[in-house]
């Protein structure tokens, strides 16, 4: 996005009269969402400052511990419940920024029960898959040793780093396979010259992907974009349905 505003900025707007209410807007939404986006990460900062200073975290992890006997049950609810606190303290911005700017945009299309139904499974799956990682990074950390026992912070770091390393390699390889289906219909893009010349660039570029899918956006946004996803032989190429309709084949 910000390439094209540069290059769209270069041209004289004598040169291209229609575009400067365009460009304009573009600088609005674009600059806009940058200063949004940076006040919500600092409000995000103060809940969590919050939640250790006030010793709110202690308080709720002991009482977990007292309540659920089985030690990594009480690690899984720790992370939910204060997940869920992070969740809505950012919901006013993820609901202002995600869906009423969109909107005022003229980018989101489907309705305020649509999108927070996308809400609430974005927050199940984040839900799911940190508690997970907690239990396992926990077990990893505290094998051999009573939980709290003194280590040397570089040896609790690497063991720390591996399944990290791991679970993200996990969530890029199943995230076009499992994930984006729960958000987005995908099919995949028929044989035709177009597939032909976006799949050689891919190659030419060192992108492993054999198969391009269609991602039907267009009833939820009119946002436009194409992308490279997946590893592990889930790679592939999406393109946003908007695209396809909004732009010629060359571009």
């Amino acid at each position: 996005m910000a390439i094209v505003l540069l290059g769209i900025a270069a041209l004289p707007l004598w040169a291209q009269p229609s575009r400067a209410v365009e460009l304009a807007r573009a600088r609005q939404y674009w600059y806009g969402g940058l200063v949004w986006g940076l006040v919500a990460q600092l409000w995000m900062f103060a809940v969590l400052f919050w939640m250790v200073r006030s010793g709110w975290a202690v308080r709720l992890r002991d009482w977990a511990e007292r309540r659920l006997r089985w030690r990594w049950s009480g690690i899984a609810v720790f992370t939910a419940v204060a997940l869920t606190v992070l969740a809505l303290a950012e919901f006013p911005f993820s609901l202002y920024l995600g869906f009423f700017r969109e909107r005022s945009f003229g980018f989101e299309r489907q309705g305020l029960a649509g999108w927070l139904g996308d809400w609430g499974k974005s927050y199940s799956v984040e839900l799911l898959a940190v508690a997970l990682a907690a239990v396992l990074l926990y077990w990893v950390l505290g094998r051999g040793r009573p939980w709290g026992a003194a280590r040397h912070w570089s040896t609790a770091a690497l063991r720390a780093w591996v399944p990290c390393v791991a679970l993200m390699v996990l969530a890029v390889a199943i995230e076009p396979v499992f994930i984006a289906p729960l958000f987005y219909r995908y099919t995949r893009m028929r044989p035709s010259p177009l597939r032909t010349e976006l799949l050689q660039m891919a190659h030419r570029a060192g992108i492993p992907a054999s198969a391009i899918y269609i991602q039907h956006s267009g009833r939820i946004s009119s946002h436009t974009n194409a992308y490279v996803v997946g590893m592990l032989g889930t790679e592939r190429i999406g393109i946003y349905s908007t695209l396809l309709r909004a732009d010629t084949p060359a571009q």
